[in-house]
């Protein structure tokens, strides 16, 4: 059975879980990195999903080779046609079909792999200390984390979080308040930075991890809906 690691965002988080839970496929969703940009006024959105994608692909396939399968990172949810090409090289990409009708009416098909390039991101002076770089940066750090869980799985999440902190990633795991908690529950998929912008630039959580909690958050929602909604049908 083919195993997706769904709602990552950045290369960091990729490589965790490419060396922790090694699976099939897993993912960078790059529309929300350009959402959380122009949302917030941060920049135009243009440059930082597609640097994530790239150098997560990058990291994947090196660190996925000594596993019993390759790992395949997919480039989820393509917002333009340009993507394509940008993103060449990636080993899958997901999109909207008005995106690949656009792509298939617009692009030659002749791709050159884009899998050597750093794109510039475009970013206004209010991200100087919105760290964007975790979205595509990986330090010795994350990697030291990862060797470490690699070796010996936590029994449980406050383990992993405590040995997140010990590390020095405590912004991939951090510690929220209830407060905290409801605030990324009641902003929906796109995390508002001003709520973050100091605990962000104390390095005690980042972009990367904002749009996972958001993620799950909304997840679990959309689940809670749905269950709800089933048990009306069948009650």
């Amino acid at each position: 059975m083919k195993i997706n690691f769904t709602l990552e965002f950045s290369a960091r988080e990729n490589v965790l879980v490419t060396r922790l839970a090694r699976p099939d496929y897993l993912n960078v969703f790059l529309g929300r990195i350009g959402a959380f940009m122009i949302n917030n006024k941060l920049g135009d959105g243009s440059g930082a999903g597609e640097r994530a994608v790239i150098s997560s692909q990058n990291w994947v396939t090196g660190l996925s080779a000594n596993n019993p399968w390759q790992t395949k990172l997919i480039a989820a949810s393509l917002r333009n046609p340009e993507q394509l090409e940008l993103l060449a090289g990636t080993d899958v990409y997901t999109m909207p079909p008005k995106v690949a009708s656009a792509g298939r009416k617009e692009l030659s098909g002749n791709f050159n792999s884009r899998t050597h390039e750093n794109y510039d991101v475009s970013m206004f002076s209010s991200a100087n200390d919105a760290h964007i770089e975790k979205f595509w940066e990986v330090g010795d750090k994350v990697l030291n984390l990862a060797e470490r869980l690699a070796s010996k799985v936590p029994d449980s999440g406050s383990e992993l979080i405590h040995i997140a902190h010990e590390e020095g990633c405590e912004d991939m795991f951090p510690y929220l308040t209830k407060e905290e908690k409801s605030f990324i529950a009641s902003d929906g998929k796109i995390p508002v930075y001003p709520r973050w912008s100091e605990r962000i630039s104390r390095g005690e959580i980042a972009p990367d991890t904002l749009l996972t909690l958001a993620g799950l958050a909304s997840f679990t929602e959309d689940q809670k809906m749905l269950d709800q909604r089933i048990q009306g049908i069948i009650g």
